[in-house]
Order: C-alpha cells, then sequence, then structure tokens
C-alpha cells in the first residue's frame, strides 16, 4: 500500500489550530502523514513552487482552505484563488463561509451553550470575527482562550448541522468511516 501525504494549507494560526485537534484526527485513517501548513504572508512565488513540488510528489494530496470573506460567493472566491495560483484544482480549494470562527462556533452543541451561556445558534453562516468576539463569555479574557474551549467541547454532528461548509468539507473531504460516527472530537 503506497505512502500516502496530505497537506492542507490554511490561511493562519486559528485555522491550524481548529484543522490540528478537530480535522486531522478524522483524516488520519486515510492518510500515514498530515502536514497542516500556514500560507498567510508566504510569497506567491513559494505557494506555487509547494503547490507544484506536491503535485509532483506521488501518492500526495492537498486541501487549499481560505475564508469566503468578502467574496460574493464560493465560485467567486475560488477564481480568485485559481487567479492567483495557476496550478491550483478548484475542486481541492475548501472555502469556509464565512471565516474560521463560523466553524469554531457550529461545533457547539446545546449542552454546552447553555454551560457556556451563549444561546443556542442554528446556523454559524453568519458569524464574523466581529460576532464571534461580541459572543464571546466574559469568562474569557481573549478570542484565543475561547477558541480552545470550543475545540474541548467541539461535535462533528452539531458543526455539520449548523454550518454548510464544514458539512460541504465532510462530505468531501473525509472518509466515510469519519461521516458514519459522526464522532464528539475532544482532545487533551
Amino acid at each position: 500500500m503506497p505512502y500516502r501525504q496530505l497537506h492542507v494549507w490554511v490561511e493562519g494560526y486559528y485555522d491550524a489550530l481548529l484543522f490540528i485537534r478537530v480535522v486531522r484526527p478524522l483524516l488520519e485513517s486515510r492518510y500515514d502523514w498530515i502536514e497542516i501548513v500556514e500560507y498567510a504572508g508566504r510569497s506567491p512565488v513559494w505557494r506555487q513552487g509547494y503547490l507544484g513540488n506536491i503535485r509532483s510528489t506521488r501518492d500526495a494530496g492537498y486541501i487549499y482552505v481560505t475564508d469566503l470573506n468578502a467574496a460574493p460567493c464560493v465560485t467567486a472566491k475560488k477564481a480568485d484563488i485559481r487567479g492567483g495560483m495557476s496550478q491550483i484544482q478548484v475542486e481541492r480549494v475548501l472555502v469556509v463561509v464565512p471565516e474560521i470562527e463560523a466553524w469554531y462556533l457550529a461545533g457547539l452543541d446545546v449542552e454546552h451553550s447553555a454551560r457556556l451561556g451563549i444561546g443556542e445558534l442554528v446556523a454559524t453562516g453568519h458569524i464574523t470575527k466581529e460576532e464571534f468576539t461580541r459572543l464571546r463569555p466574559r469568562g474569557f479574557n481573549s478570542n484565543r482562550e475561547f477558541m480552545l474551549e470550543l475545540l474541548d467541547c467541539f461535535s462533528v454532528e452539531a458543526a455539520r448541522a449548523k454550518n454548510a461548509s464544514f458539512d460541504y468539507f465532510c462530505r468531501n473531504f473525509l472518509p466515510a468511516e469519519a461521516q458514519r460516527h459522526r464522532p464528539l472530537v475532544r482532545s487533551r
């Protein structure tokens, strides 16, 4: 059986944190080696070169993760990425709607929402960084501290139900066995 690699490109630290704690365990059954790579601040030349290296390596794949931010739609965001990286395969681009903070809150189930004093969020497709900060309970001194708590009680099933882009990710990038079990991911 070949040695399979996956390179997950994420924008920055908070994206990497979620992918390391939640996503990597869901992908480990399919890959022998998973690297989470932060690309914010990297030059276009570095990105193109790194992508070329991945594409030339046998049994290596990638997922390029980006926030929707101000793009009008997912298709436009993918076209924008493709415009800056001509070798990228748009089907390997995952657009988080609207920003990674929405995924953090999507993983909050009813029980943990109540424990944290946050009203139940039915959907998180509208959660921006600013809204995330506004929703942060007073007991947390920073967004980082709040995010770490959210990762400790992250429910994949809740996230799939509350955020369409997270559900898209699960359906299109996770192995079948990870989709069936829909585990409550707990780390630490």
